[in-house]
């Protein structure tokens, strides 16, 4: 609504074990969720996603429904010697964000005018398409799918744990709760476990 484009890239010159959060990919595709983004731009060396090695004969893949166990495949785990990620990476982030209904596009970070091409729907690079779901998640349910950290733990009765694993929403009271640890407040993503976890 502000006309913004965040560009998300941990700075890798400063960074040390201890401090660095992930790959680029990944931190920008937690980002885009948290934030509801409509597209997730990834830049790399490479202009598209291929079948495999391009130096090998690899074909260009322009556009991807799902990602799926054989898109996996025609990458490999190897990362580029420019980054921590490679396009393994790039994948698993792709797939973190169409499954929580965010457009990705692949393409040459090099190449002039890549943000407005992209904004303007020209068609480069590689594109994966969001998934379509029956329903808009919500950000807390996006922000589980990519991996959120719990702030605290309850443990529910027999009953409760019984209602929780057969219907689809149900409010957890009181009553049920055996037993709490963690600090955490409304709002905050919460592990629930039954006396047998």
């Amino acid at each position: 609504e502000l006309g913004i484009i965040p560009i998300i890239n941990e700075n890798d010159v400063v960074a040390n074990d201890e401090i660095i959060f992930s790959d680029n990919d990944q931190l920008a595709a937690f980002v885009a969720i948290m934030l509801g983004a409509g597209k997730l731009i990834l830049l790399s060396n490479i202009k598209w996603l291929h079948t495999h090695h391009p130096d090998e004969g690899g074909q260009i893949i322009h556009s991807v429904e799902k990602i799926d166990d054989k898109v996996f495949w025609y990458v490999s785990k190897k990362k580029s010697s420019f980054g921590r990620g490679g396009m393994y990476s790039k994948l698993i982030s792709a797939q973190t964000a169409t499954y929580s209904g965010i457009d990705v596009v692949l393409w040459d970070g090099k190449a002039p005018h890549i943000i407005r091409d992209i904004v303007h729907n020209e068609k480069i690079g590689t594109s994966f398409h969001k998934n379509p779901v029956s329903r808009k998640k919500t950000q807390m349910e996006s922000w589980i799918q990519a991996g959120a950290l719990p702030k605290g733990k309850i443990i529910v009765n027999a009953c409760l744990s019984d209602l929780l694993q057969h219907k689809k929403r149900i409010s957890i009271l009181e009553i049920g709760i055996l037993e709490a640890s963690g600090e955490f407040e409304v709002g905050d993503l919460l592990e629930v476990c039954d006396t047998d976890r």
